[in-house]
């Protein structure tokens, strides 16, 4: 049953930092509720299934009490610019949850130590998105320092709905353990499925420029299940565990395409630091105008199963798959496998190092 309010609390004004956190949108399961201002300026109203926010500063932090998002209703920012970028803090026991749809022309950032799951039937249309349950500190944000970190828990990150950046744009999805089984694009940017317990990256407007895991983390777990797609654009499956009785595992069993549309095939990278990695989908990075592009696949452990699919080649040639390092330890800089077993049809081929 949804809760009657007064019309007043469908206009509500937030501009700097005032807030007013006694006052509640809607049922805290439709939309979300209890936005206080912590930095930056913006105007937030409610109108029927709609929840706008109409951020005014270049950089907005917002507290909630929860940020759950119901079956056809939407939650709308209109930023000043592409590059701007909204924080919004969870503070709840329970997860996020999102059934409904998510609207942005620049980069959001939602954060709740329990954990966001993205419902089967969600859509997100952003500029970028990052969701995580590693907590940020407000001064890196305000000072750019894209930086992660557990704090007391780390909840689940899990998409089953469609997710989608703009042209160039970054989707990442920071926690303990990441799952895809739904739909993620992003033409010409990037997709990233990130476990560990601190990780930074560097942004380049909406552009992912690099990352690190910088700290593993206890039940460190990356799956794919279903659909990454960045034409011309880079993808990033990585985890990170803390030692041999913990280690990191990434399975892909989906489908992970980065061909080249215009120009040589992306960038594909599946990573387990103190881990191991399980590939039994398809892994693409063709190109119909150019060169393939880039596939490495970097663990210690490292099964590639049979029927799998690892593709890289162009119309200029074929570019590069690394599968457990470089050829014969030549480079140094890529993580070298100590076991990696590529089966076939049944049968397997083992190579040790």
């Amino acid at each position: 049953m949804v809760r009657k309010f007064p019309k007043i609390i469908n206009k509500l004004l937030f501009i700097g930092i005032i807030t007013i956190p006694s006052i509640a949108f809607a049922d805290a399961n439709l939309l979300p509720q209890n936005p206080s201002v912590i930095n930056g300026s913006a105007v937030i109203s409610k109108n029927d299934k709609t929840l706008t926010i109409q951020q005014n500063s270049d950089k907005l932090i917002t507290n909630w009490s929860s940020f759950n998002i119901d079956k056809d209703h939407t939650v709308k920012f209109n930023q000043p610019q592409s590059t701007s970028s909204a924080l919004n803090r969870v503070q709840t026991n329970d997860p996020t949850y999102i059934y409904g749809n998510l609207t942005a022309n620049g980069n959001v950032i939602l954060i709740n130590p329990n954990g966001v799951i993205f419902k089967d039937g969600s859509k997100v249309d952003v500029g970028s998105i990052i969701a995580s349950s590693l907590n940020m500190k407000n001064n890196d944000f305000l000072n750019n320092k894209i930086i992660f970190e557990k704090e007391f828990s780390a909840g689940s990150i899990e998409n089953n709905g469609k997710i989608s950046a703009f042209e160039g744009g970054a989707v990442a999805l920071i926690g303990q353990q990441v799952t895809n089984n739904g739909e993620i694009t992003t033409p010409n940017g990037s997709a990233s499925l990130i476990s560990g317990e601190k990780v930074t990256l560097s942004l380049n407007g909406n552009k992912l420029i690099n990352y690190s895991i910088d700290r593993g983390i206890i039940n460190s777990l990356v799956a794919n299940n279903n659909a990454i797609k960045v034409n011309n654009g880079t993808v990033i499956l990585s985890a990170k565990g803390i030692d041999e009785v913990s280690k990191a595992v990434i399975n892909n069993s989906g489908s992970i395409v980065a061909d080249g549309i215009s120009q040589k095939g992306g960038r594909i990278f599946l990573s387990a630091s103190n881990g191991k990695i399980i590939n039994s989908g398809s892994i693409v990075a063709n190109s119909d105008t150019g060169k393939g592009g880039e596939i490495r696949v970097t663990g210690d452990e490292i099964l590639i199963q049979s029927r799998s699919k690892l593709s890289s080649k162009g119309n200029t040639g074929g570019g590069v798959i690394e599968v457990g390092g470089s050829w014969q330890n030549n480079n140094k800089d890529v993580y070298q496998a100590t076991t990696t077993i590529v089966k076939e049809w049944g049968l397997f081929r083992r190579f040790s190092l």
